[in-house]
């Protein structure tokens, strides 16, 4: 709780969605779009944002190891890598 504001509880659906978004470098007004057209809709907060992107330090290595996983099935390995470069560069500022 930030402020005396509560942050809507993700599911685990809409958290791994919301760690896509980030890992993809979208900015808050994309990712605030992309939530509300979800199945089911949710509201992601500028606050929530910050703190998945830097609270958190967001586990790299883990997130790393997801996307190159899933990266080599699709066949985009380096557009995944290079994003992964980006939200390192996030959480480092």
């Amino acid at each position: 709780m930030k402020n005396g504001t509560r942050f809507q509880k993700l599911k685990r659906e809409q958290r791994e969605a919301l760690l896509t978004w980030l890992i993809q470098d979208l900015s808050a007004y994309q990712i605030r779009t992309l939530a509300t057209s979800f199945n089911p809709p949710f509201r992601v907060t500028q606050q929530q944002i910050y703190y998945y992107r830097s609270d958190l330090g967001l586990n790299l290595e883990e997130l790393e190891t997801k996307i190159v996983a899933k990266a080599r099935s699709a066949g985009f390995v380096i557009r995944g890598l290079a994003r992964l470069s980006k939200v390192k560069k996030l959480v480092r500022n």
